[in-house]
């Protein structure tokens, strides 16, 4: 048949798979003869509608047979003249061959278009102003303990030897008043580059409680920027907000859908789903690197603020 991979005596051809989404760009992947193509898809990151997680019940993961071959019974979900013209479902089709697969956009199902709010639109800002105003009415202050403070030290010489932690924890004990200063692996290792980059004045970030000051950050002088994100994560939809520390200001807010909704729409289908081999990695995946990740890069952008500049994150 037209399409079929052709045999040849001691040589394994693998059929090609060509998934073409709506609105997008061609992903070609090599398979195994038998894949099911709905798996397929996911291992290829081709996001295709599939609410029941692949169980054949809901009839969602309609895609269209442009060439090729498939093997695909007709089912409940495709008329009989719908089948004539293509469509199959990805969950009860296996790849037999070399094929073409048009994926329709499915954004409204499975990731919505990536939304960032206008935060100067009258509307936004009296609805945070009104939420703002009853939470502090109902005894939740805006307070915290994290605090920025821009350093100057002497720069090292054949007569001043001190290492460079011990250099910034005296400049910090005598600036902010603490007899205790920590400072965590990740900011060591970038203090030597950091101080010299700058001259030996910078700005540390970091909470004080007490009489300890744990050093979270460090920078150049003009960056002071004090960040807390809150991140709502819902079965379909993840929203996410940036928030000045300092002021409680409100400096961007966006939401997206919920990448993990490819392997179900409930989390009853989802537990199903992390059970199967490599299900957990796929799902932490489609909620880490495919949703939450690019969230925060669009609203850090939005904000004008580097992601270190986080110190506080609330997850829910």
């Amino acid at each position: 048949m037209a399409g079929r991979c052709p045999k040849k005596k001691g040589v394994i051809h693998m059929p090609k798979v060509v998934f073409q989404i709506e609105g997008g760009k061609p992903v070609t992947v090599d398979c195994n003869v038998g894949d099911n193509l709905l798996e397929l898809a996911r291992r290829s990151n081709v996001a295709i509608d599939a609410p029941c997680s692949g169980n054949g019940s809901c009839g969602k993961c309609r895609i269209k047979l442009t060439g090729g071959e498939l093997e695909s019974l007709p089912t409940r979900h495709i008329t009989d003249e719908e089948y004539k013209e293509g469509w199959r479902l990805a969950c009860a089709s296996r790849v037999i061959a070399d094929c073409t697969i048009f994926v329709p956009d499915i954004a409204s199902a499975y990731q919505s278009r990536m939304k960032t709010a206008d935060l100067s639109s009258p509307k936004e800002v009296a609805i945070f102003d009104e939420c703002q105003e009853n939470l502090k009415h109902s005894g939740i202050h805006f307070k915290n303990s994290y605090c920025a403070q821009v350093l100057t030290m002497a720069e090292p010489s054949l007569e001043d030897t001190m290492p460079d932690n011990e250099r910034l924890t005296w400049a910090i004990e005598e600036a902010m008043g603490v007899e205790h200063v920590r400072i965590p692996f990740p900011v060591m290792v970038k203090l030597a580059y950091t101080l010299r980059e700058n001259n030996f004045t910078v700005c540390v970030k970091g909470k004080k409680e007490g009489d300890t000051f744990e050093c979270m950050e460090i920078c150049a002088p003009d960056n002071t920027a004090l960040v807390g994100c809150a991140i709502d994560i819902g079965t379909t939809t993840v929203t996410m907000v940036l928030m000045d520390l300092t002021s409680g200001k409100l400096l961007a807010k966006g939401s997206s859908g919920n990448g993990q909704i490819r392997y179900g729409a409930d989390v009853i289908n989802r537990i199903i789903e992390q059970g199967k081999p490599g299900g957990k990695k796929k799902l932490q995946d489609a909620i880490l690197k495919e949703t939450l990740v690019p969230i925060l890069a669009n609203l850090c952008k939005t904000a004008s603020i580097n992601a270190r500049d986080i110190l506080r994150l609330c997850v829910g």
